[in-house]
């Protein structure tokens, strides 16, 4: 009779050892393998990776005279001497494409390099460090919203959502800023650089004229909050309104629908034409000289609306001052004037009272 036999008990708490000590270790290669893609990701948002089930185990050598069709990805070392039809990952390894390798599609390391060894690669050859990935072997996963695109389509739906709330409580105050855009976006433009250049300054001053008193002393954390609180609601307001502008000028028309709905229209149009340049930088992922192109593009059309808003809310006081239409004021002043009575100078003449002859003969 065997030793297993003999002692079915001990065999029984081997194997169960040896099972619960494979199931933790197979899992966290697994929530690696889940990291690593994770981390490519979120430097190409715009890429369609493989399955973490899809992902083979350990050292990989695609054969000389072999064809793969798709894509090929390991968790470790990747040797090419054949031929990929799709794009090869090498995760948590090297890559090296040996003589006569060829890899039609793009050549990824994630935590190691690429190594062409006298083969080719059709597509970019790229190297992603993990070193931002401390948490990779606790299985934790990077945040998705920190790719470009994410974070730009958060901004975006920040933007929808406080552009709403203005148009349901602040209509009026939106409004008024529009209609000074109206009169003059160059005006308004220089008002607001002259105000971004005097910020710093006003708020010197209010600090000053606070050191001079005892209580002011105390006061100046809450005027700096205060203020600076201030000059976002202006700048938000401002975006906003020229926002409005912005999907105004674009979509004319649609007398169907309401004013608030028109506004709305309007909001939602210039947001989406002015939060295109940011989305279009963070399609591009990290690819070097467009991506700095297009995010210099977004950052410039960013400031200069901004600038331009922020002017036209100062000069309308945050969109509470109300401009009377001109063609108003003409009617009221202008016009035709034959209805008034001219009063004389000299007094109001008398007129003289006919006298009959029975009159006259008495006199």
């Amino acid at each position: 009779m065997s030793p297993a036999m003999r002692h079915p008990r001990r065999a029984m708490a081997l194997a169960f050892a040896l099972a619960t000590a494979a199931g933790p270790a197979a899992a966290q290669s697994h929530d690696s393998v889940a990291s690593l893609l994770a981390r490519v990701r979120a430097e190409l948002p715009a890429r369609v990776l493989p399955d973490a089930k899809g992902v083979t185990e350990g050292t990989r050598l695609v054969p000389a005279g072999t064809t793969v069709a798709g894509d090929v990805a390991t968790h470790g070392p990747l040797e090419v001497r054949g031929e990929v039809g799709g794009h090869a990952y090498a995760l948590g390894g090297d890559l090296t494409v040996g003589a006569g390798g060829h890899v039609k599609g793009d050549a990824i390391a994630v935590g190691g390099s690429v190594q062409l060894d006298g083969g080719t690669v059709d597509g970019e050859i790229r190297q992603v460090s993990t070193a931002p990935l401390a948490a990779a072997d606790t299985g934790v996963l990077p945040a998705a919203g920190r790719s470009p695109f994410a974070q730009a389509l958060g901004w975006l739906v920040v933007l929808l959502l406080i552009g709403f709330g203005t148009l349901v409580f602040a209509d009026r105050y939106l409004d008024g800023v529009v209609r000074e855009l109206e009169r003059g976006v160059p005006r308004a433009f220089l008002i607001g650089l002259a105000g971004e250049l005097a910020l710093a300054p006003a708020l010197g001053l209010i600090c000053v004229g606070l050191v001079l008193t005892l209580l002011g002393i105390l006061l100046i954390p809450f005027a700096v909050v205060a203020f600076v609180l201030a000059a976002t609601g202006l700048f938000t307001l401002g975006y906003l309104g020229v926002a409005s502008l912005v999907g105004s000028v674009l979509v004319r028309g649609g007398n169907r629908l309401s004013a608030r709905g028109a506004a709305l229209r309007a909001l939602l149009t210039g947001l989406l034409v002015l939060m295109a340049f940011w989305l279009v930088a963070g399609l591009m992922g990290f690819n070097g000289m467009a991506l700095l192109v297009a995010r210099g593009i977004a950052v410039a059309v960013t400031w200069v609306a901004a600038t331009a808003g922020f002017g036209a809310a100062i000069a309308s006081r945050g969109g509470a001052l109300r401009r009377r239409p001109a063609a108003i004021t003409s009617a009221r002043t202008g016009g035709d004037l034959s209805w008034q009575t001219p009063t004389p100078v000299r007094g109001v003449a008398a007129a003289r009272r006919a006298t009959t002859a029975a009159g006259r003969e008495r006199r």
